[in-house]
């Protein structure tokens, strides 16, 4: 007899859905900081079907999904990088592999995640900025690659002979190597603005809203929208 519960999803789907709503179009806000798109369709309808899915239990709650992956609670984790593969890599009984992020209407958009150090623009001194940057990256990436096998800080092209090797030792096929390295290209940095924290922090929990407490997402993402307006007026100079 059955139970009538989910052992093994089709999807395991990571709390981190702006890389599904950037890759169907959506924005957060626009190019010019002055007003949130959190309530256009792009976003309102990949949210709704995100719902959808989460309501028929055709998904479970969002989260990290590695531990599950492991325990083969799921036949696909959507969207995981190079930071997980050394954890799937110590586990012999489980056949893994990896392959292109789904393509969305905008195109393979990947949020950024990922640790880094910036410059500023108008920075008097950014030449003797990038030297210390450099030296910063190549120190830091290390401590992770070796502490949390975490693929996080890379200069140079990704077929240089030591990143292949990173990728090789996971196991993971040519192909599947080459995916990697070009997932990189697919990266786009999250917004930058000085309300850049608290806008993030209406972002998720209209987002956690909906997936978790079953709210509309359209009134929902109306009301994130106009919290957000608020924010980008008030820096306003």
């Amino acid at each position: 007899m059955g139970t009538g519960r989910v052992t093994r999803y089709g999807v395991l789907l990571e709390n981190r859905l702006p890389t599904a709503l950037f890759s169907n179009g959506g924005e957060i806000i626009n190019a010019e900081g002055t007003r949130s798109l959190l309530a256009e369709p792009a976003v309102v309808d990949m949210m709704t079907m995100f719902q959808e899915w989460r309501q028929q239990d055709l998904i479970p709650v969002l989260g990290d999904k590695r531990g599950p992956f492991e325990r083969q609670e799921g036949s696909i984790q959507l969207v995981m990088g190079t930071f997980a593969m050394y954890r799937y890599a110590e586990h012999s009984d489980l056949n893994w592999g990896i392959a292109e992020v789904p393509l969305g209407d905008a195109g393979r958009q990947i949020e950024e995640n990922t640790w880094g150090f910036a410059i500023h623009k108008d920075s008097p001194n950014a030449e003797a900025a990038w030297i210390v940057a450099k030296e910063l990256v190549q120190v830091h990436g290390g401590i992770l690659m070796e502490g949390g096998g975490q693929f996080s800080v890379l200069i140079g092209e990704v077929t240089r002979p030591e990143t292949l090797s990173v990728l090789s030792s996971f196991g993971l096929t040519d192909a599947e190597i080459m995916i990697a390295g070009s997932a990189i290209n697919d990266v786009r940095p999250s917004f930058r603005h000085v309300m850049g924290a608290e806008i993030v922090e209406v972002r998720n929990q209209a987002i956690n809203a909906i997936m978790r407490d079953g709210a509309p997402p359209g009134p929902t993402l109306e009301q994130a929208a106009a919290q957000i307006n608020r924010l980008l007026a008030e820096a306003q100079p």
